[in-house]
């Protein structure tokens, strides 16, 4: 029903905004094992790149997220967790008709 949907969209998309968000970190730490080599070594300079971090004099010319990256993140957590959501919902519905 649409109380189901609404209930697991209310649970799921948080918690795929928070999954999204762990991914993200986890694949930051791998990406930059050790941001002090920027000091040393030219930054990637792409425009992928660009978007997602920025490195400037205000944090010590260490790659940082950006903002973009932050909101992509959370988009696509939470537009996972929709997706998840109604093929659940669907599942349980087809399993009650079954009955």
């Amino acid at each position: 029903m649409k109380y189901r949907l609404i209930i697991l969209l209310v649970l799921l998309v948080p918690m795929g905004v928070v999954a999204a968000m762990t991914v993200n970190y986890a694949v930051d730490c791998h990406l930059h094992p050790n941001i002090c080599m920027y000091h040393f070594k030219a930054a990637p300079t792409n425009f992928i790149y660009q978007s997602f971090y920025s490195i400037n004099a205000s944090t010590g010319d260490h790659p940082e997220p950006t903002f973009f990256n932050l909101i992509f993140t959370a988009l696509l957590g939470a537009m996972t967790a929709v997706v998840v959501a109604a093929k659940l919902n669907n599942y349980m519905e087809n399993k009650k008709m079954a009955r």
